[in-house]
């Protein structure tokens, strides 16, 4: 079986990972309700 830390370290990249990408779509997402409501001040 693996270690203890692998796992721990492989846990912590998936969560940065997701994280990441989550901020990437709220962004895009964000960026994206702006240009649709550009004439709205």
């Amino acid at each position: 079986m693996r270690p203890k830390r692998y796992q721990q370290t492989i846990s912590v990249e998936s969560v940065a990972i997701g994280g990441a990408a989550f901020v990437a779509v709220l962004f895009l997402w964000l960026s994206s309700r702006r240009l649709q409501q550009m004439d709205v001040p």
